[in-house]
């Protein structure tokens, strides 16, 4: 991520050790589609069923908690608020152009390689086509509407276009009665946006309440030194409220473990942010292990990562399932190796020629 310095704009919060965690919560999600790639088109070896832990469903909730964080952080430091127009358009330039290079790059290939469709993800039976419509809606992050098309084309956009409508709710609704310091009508904004959202599909609640725990989270990070955590009573009160929503609202009607997992990740984060952020021994372990240069490397391409490796994945397993190979391991090695490497590969590009350019142009 690039600081901004822009007249009224206050500059957001350069750390390594956030573009570490960013990253290493982007190879997490990698990891997870891979195995999971493998496991359901039966090319994967046997000892990955065991591997349950690196799903990438665990790391999905740590982006949004990151980007509560790093979007509340100039309010919660009592910065000049530019308004949510111009909040937006920062946004769009920071998301849009490589989700655009990104989209079209993913439709051609489903375009190009009929059997990838089949392989693309385990939801196959459920996503809509690749059809003028569908691709219409990603174009302006309206596919969230159902679930057939929210995860279509690339599934790893899914929650783009539920983050992006939460920007729009933070910048027109939540920053507002943040710098008003109006907890109570913040709670009240944040059940009613929650149930706005999970008119669509539940999920997407989901990320909405992820993203304000990463609001409370700012809060509670940018405390007076003397004053961290146990000495910020309302918002600790605050973040153990959004908290106490999030576990009411496992019990909906979508999946339990996928709720438990999700809400766990997303706490986890925040917790993790907190103690990044506090002084001691452990901090510095903390940060120790995510500043270090590869996690940092990681943390920079995270998002064209993010946006890249599924297609790619999906693309390097389809051929080697239609290429002959007899051997199991050998296939999933090429799988492997080759999907991996050209997703890094993509990011470093996407990252340098799209991603970062549009987001220089801001200043």
């Amino acid at each position: 991520m690039i600081p901004e310095e822009n007249g009224n704009v206050a500059p957001r919060i350069f750390s390594p050790f956030l573009e570490g965690l960013r990253g290493f919560a982007a190879l997490w999600v990698v990891l997870g589609h891979l195995r999971r790639e493998l496991l359901d088109s039966g090319n994967g070896w046997i000892w990955m069923k065991g591997l349950q832990f690196i799903d990438e469903n665990l790391a999905v909730p740590v982006f949004i908690v990151l980007s509560g964080y790093l979007l509340a952080s100039p309010v919660a430091r009592g910065k000049k608020w530019s308004g949510w127009l111009a909040f937006m358009g920062r946004r769009f330039r920071r998301i849009y152009p490589a989700y655009l290079v990104a989209l079209v790059a993913s439709s051609a290939l489903l375009l190009w390689i009929p059997y990838l469709r089949e392989l693309a993800t385990p939801r196959a039976p459920d996503v809509a086509r690749l059809t003028w419509e569908n691709f219409g809606l990603h174009l302006i992050m309206g596919h969230m509407i159902n679930i057939s098309t929210q995860y279509s084309i690339n599934p790893v956009m899914w929650s783009l276009a539920p983050e992006w409508w939460v920007y729009l709710f933070f910048a027109i609704v939540g920053a507002p009665l943040l710098i008003l310091r109006q907890r109570f009508l913040l709670l009240i904004a944040c059940l009613v946006g929650y149930g706005a959202f999970c008119r669509f599909n539940d999920i997407n609640g989901y990320i909405f309440i992820s993203f304000w725990i990463g609001v409370s989270t700012a809060y509670l990070a940018m405390s007076p030194q003397k004053q961290r955590l146990a000495g910020r009573v309302p918002q600790l009160v605050l973040f153990g409220l959004l908290g106490i929503v999030a576990i009411f609202f496992l019990f909906g009607s979508f999946e339990v473990k996928m709720r438990l997992r999700f809400f766990s990740a997303a706490i986890t984060g925040s917790v993790v942010i907190l103690l990044g952020a506090e002084d001691g021994h452990c901090a510095d372990v903390i940060r120790a292990v995510f500043e270090s240069k590869f996690a940092t490397w990681l943390g920079k391409i995270s998002y064209s990562l993010y946006l890249v490796h599924f297609p790619l994945l999906s693309l390097f397993n389809s051929v080697s399932l239609h290429s002959g190979i007899a051997q199991q391991g050998l296939r999933s090695t090429v799988a492997i190796l080759g999907g991996l490497t050209t997703s890094f590969i993509a990011a470093q590009l996407l990252s340098n020629w799209v991603e970062y350019r549009f987001v220089l142009q801001r200043r």
